[in-house]
């Protein structure tokens, strides 16, 4: 019996130090930088590519050429996804308006796609063939993909954000 509650202890603690691990370990990813277009790459790869000066500006002035282009599109997405959102809960829901709804959040969606994919060949013509293919094998690594659209995207719904410190 002695041993049973040695042993549970020792299990105990042993979650106990594997929990304390995991929060120490999201704490510090939430704090990086998110490598999606538009938006900082990590510092480590910007020291990789030795940048010019000029490269830098260059990416800096495309950022917030992108960021003021974007502004009231992504507004616009944030507006249409809560709309969606109250149309769906609706006590006596109306599809037709659902479907409208639908329809307009994804042209907008569609949109803020094509200027993200501008934005990304934009910033591509700035790095030199040698950056391009050093940009490439951070890519195999899993920088610079954006995550898959998830289900709850196709419900009008957002998963729980943690907030993330500004850079």
């Amino acid at each position: 019996m002695k041993r049973y509650k040695t042993l549970l202890g020792l299990l105990l603690v042993a979650v106990l130090v594997l929990g304390v691990y995991q929060v120490a370990l999201a704490a510090n990813n939430q704090t990086q930088a998110s490598p999606k277009p538009g938006r900082p790459v990590p510092s480590q790869i910007i020291n990789d590519l030795n940048l010019t000066p000029e490269q830098v500006a260059k990416i800096k002035e495309l950022r917030l050429a992108f960021e003021k282009d974007t502004l009231q599109l992504r507004t616009d997405i944030k507006s249409k996804e809560i709309n969606l959102r109250e149309l769906r809960q609706a006590v006596s829901p109306d599809l037709n308006q659902i479907n409208a709804a639908i329809d307009e959040l994804f042209r907008l969606r569609a949109e803020l796609a094509k200027k993200e994919a501008a934005q990304q060949l934009a910033l591509q013509a700035v790095f030199t063939p040698e950056q391009r293919a050093k940009m490439e094998t951070y890519r195999l690594f899993g920088f610079g993909h954006r995550p898959a659209m998830r289900a709850h995207h196709f419900r009008g719904e957002k998963p729980e954000k943690t907030q993330r410190k500004s850079q």
